[in-house]
């Protein structure tokens, strides 16, 4: 969720100031809410778990992400999940108490002297006042959409739940927006809507993936499964935190070497072109590596939400997910890998023994439902039963998911997409294979340039251009190499050459061992 912090102009009274005006209407709606689920509050029962979603309402600010901008600052938490949870067990009215509760808790722990309380009165009431609005709306549609096409429909209810998760984000960015451009008239709204795209998409999977988990948890297994079952949902928070914190303190420094360097006005104007491309290409290696591990751990936690029982049959389900998890906390490393490329021409890498086959099947599963969800087949074949091989575990897993999520992406509906092991004396080779779109021939040349996309997938599915520039730059800085071949309509096929860096002659017993067998 956004909320704004804000300066007020001095030309002018306050009280005849447009951005005063709209303040004061959008704190009297959303504070009239909030009275009304106190009413409504007194007249029915206070459940534990709706006890229990204040206090977690009020702990989850502890993982707020501060994005700076000219003119005022925007916020963004996951204690609105916790919102959309109450909206879903207790109600509209109480779900927006937990907002105004929420907005005042966090107040109240960021100013701590008299001078600023005083002085950010105006935020709690426009914060406060907004929250408890925008959940209500989103209540309102979640309910109206479920009720009127079939409220014991999963998918329906799934359908309403994700629209009313966009509603209270989109919403909420619009007010925000709103008085920014009533506070700057020279504020261009589309470009501000444009700049925090990225984390609206993050701000949506938070609230409809972590309030459906916690609203599911406290339905099936009431106060101790909320508990459980908030702790992801906080660190997803911690993990955007990191992110956004070393993006901006890296804008940061860009910023002073630009100052730095700047000797006339022309260098100046060059300097802040470049500091606004390179932004950009930060900003988009962020939401293109968090795509793939939060697919997966969406699309098991609609599995276990549909099919409890699956996960006693499947416990690999929770590993999968955890594994996500974890690509996530790694993302950020994306941000420094980008700047040695810069720097340095390669990466850094961490390299221990790893069985490789292990790691393409943890890899495999990692995708596989996302290819189920589009009729598709993703299978790993190998006769080799164990490779061990001295490679960085992580980055290996993100050039493989790189491969195998494009191949997933830019395929129709039943395609294959095959990922197969082998190995000789001195190489592990790994190749994906899908039967999707294809690559033009004119294309091939430059699909690992950075931010080079094919023109005709833009339109069939979302991208940077940068997925297969950094798996380039991995398997590059292992000493190994990677091609393609591809033909329209036909398919392609991304060929992976490890060599057998250290141990050569242990690797050369052991594939003559597999070989044997």
């Amino acid at each position: 969720m956004a909320h704004a912090q804000h300066a007020p102009q001095e030309s002018i009274p306050k009280w005849r100031q447009s951005y005063f005006r709209y303040l004061v209407l959008i704190a009297v709606i959303g504070w009239s809410l909030a009275a009304w689920g106190v009413q409504d509050l007194r007249e029915s029962e206070r459940s534990i778990s709706f006890l229990l979603f204040l206090m977690l309402s009020i702990i989850a600010h502890i993982g707020t992400v501060r994005i700076k901008m000219p003119n005022s600052n925007i916020n963004y938490t996951v204690a609105p999940a916790v919102s959309m949870a109450v909206m879903f067990l207790n109600g509209i009215w109480m779900a927006a108490i937990v907002e105004n509760v929420s907005m005042i808790a966090m107040w109240l722990i960021k100013s701590r002297d008299q001078n600023r309380w005083r002085k950010s009165l105006e935020q709690l009431a426009f914060n406060a006042g907004m929250g408890s609005l925008v959940i209500v709306a989103a209540g309102i549609v979640f309910w109206t959409l479920s009720q009127q096409f079939g409220n014991e429909s999963l998918l329906v209810r799934g359908a309403a739940w994700i629209l009313a998760a966009m509603v209270f984000d989109q919403l909420n960015l619009w007010i925000v927006i709103g008085i920014i451009k009533l506070q700057n008239p020279a504020v261009d709204v589309g470009k501000l809507w444009r700049e925090h795209w990225w984390a609206s998409v993050l701000n949506n999977a938070i609230l409809a993936i972590g309030g459906g988990v916690l609203a599911y948890a406290g339905f099936e297994f009431g106060w101790s499964g909320i508990l459980v079952f908030f702790l992801p949902v906080l660190l997803s928070a911690f993990a955007f935190r990191s992110y956004a914190s070393q993006i901006q303190e890296y804008m940061a420094q860009l910023e002073e070497n630009v100052a730095e360097r700047t000797s006339d006005l022309s260098a100046a104007n060059e300097s802040l072109r470049q500091r606004e491309i390179e932004k950009n290409a930060f900003l988009a290696v962020l939401a293109h590596d968090m795509k793939s591990p939060l697919t997966s751990i969406r699309l098991y936690g609609e599995l276990l939400v549909r099919f409890p029982d699956r996960l006693v049959k499947k416990p690999e389900m929770a590993s999968v997910i955890l594994d996500s998890q974890e690509v996530l906390s790694n993302i950020v490393e994306n941000i420094v890998d980008l700047e040695k490329l810069d720097q340095a021409g390669s990466l850094a890498l961490m390299c221990s023994p790893i069985d490789v086959v292990a790691l393409l099947n943890s890899t495999v599963e990692m995708v596989r439902v996302q290819g189920e969800r589009k009729g598709m087949n993703v299978e790993m074949e190998t006769d080799i039963p164990f490779l061990k091989m001295s490679i960085d575990h992580t980055q290996i897993q993100r050039a493989v998911l790189n491969l195998l999520s494009n191949a997933i992406k830019y395929s129709d509906e039943n395609s294959c997409v095959k990922l197969s092991l082998s190995a000789d004396a001195t190489h592990a080779t790994i190749e994906v294979f899908d039967t999707g779109f294809g690559i033009p021939e004119s294309d091939l040349p430059k699909i690992f340039n950075r931010y080079h996309r094919v023109d005709k997938h833009q339109q069939k599915a979302a991208g940077t251009g940068l997925g297969l520039a950094i798996t380039k730059a991995i398997i590059e800085a292992h000493g190994g190499t990677i091609s393609v071949t591809s033909q329209e309509n036909v398919g392609s096929t991304f060929t992976i050459v490890l060599p057998f860096i250290k141990n050569l002659t242990h690797h050369q017993k052991l594939v003559s061992l597999i070989e044997q067998d």
